[in-house]
């Protein structure tokens, strides 16, 4: 049909069944942190050779963001057309080692089990979803906030115990909030998040009976 297949891998590489090849992609973009594990700063492009080519000639809205520049130091020179932060090379070369080493269906395995996890003990405490969970990734949870509560109250309390949780933006702005189990989290983490926002809400509900 002629039509392009862009996808944004940001965060799900390595935390989802994704094949560049099998859902014929045109491109893919992801990035060296999020699911990966490696330190942010570097990003990448997989696709079509063809969809690479295409690109010759066109101009870049800018020079950093040159796409096919970027193809045609890869394939001619084996480089980069500018110079790269080196340091985040090696840092990504020992995350993907780790990666692979761990196999990716295993880290697949893992972010689901953290994903379970988290969402039985939220909905254990009356939290519901944003979203149907078959329909949910591995790697976040979007959650509505208890009503009445004290939403910039809720983010304080857990920071404080250092768990930093996002708030969600547009339409669902201090409506709903978001927690992320991806990176170096493991099982106590999720338990110890549970625990902590049992008692940031008795705090929460405490003082919104002291208001009213």
């Amino acid at each position: 049909m002629g039509v392009d297949f862009l996808v944004d891998a940001v965060s799900s590489l390595g935390a989802e069944e994704l094949s560049v090849e099998e859902y014929n992609m045109t491109f893919c973009s992801s990035a060296a942190n999020k699911a990966i594990g490696s330190l942010p700063g570097l990003s990448f492009v997989c696709g079509k050779r063809s969809a690479f080519e295409q690109l010759k000639g066109l101009i870049p809205r800018t020079k950093y963001l040159d796409l096919y520049r970027y193809y045609e130091y890869a394939e001619g020179y084996v480089q980069t057309p500018n110079t790269p932060a080196v340091s985040l090379f090696f840092a990504l070369d020992e995350a993907l080692s780790e990666l692979l080493s761990m196999t990716v269906d295993k880290q697949i395995q893992h972010y689901a089990k953290l994903a379970k996890i988290l969402r039985q003990g939220l909905k254990e405490r009356g939290f519901s979803f944003v979203v149907e969970e078959e329909y949910m990734s591995s790697v976040l949870t979007c959650i509505y906030y208890p009503e009445g509560i004290d939403v910039e109250l809720f983010h304080h309390l857990l920071k404080e115990q250092h768990y930093v949780i996002y708030q969600c933006k547009g339409p669902l702005q201090n409506r709903a909030f978001q927690i992320a189990n991806i990176g170096a989290i493991k099982q106590e983490h999720i338990y110890g998040v549970l625990n902590a926002i049992d008692g940031v809400l008795k705090v929460c509900h405490k003082n919104r009976n002291v208001l009213v």
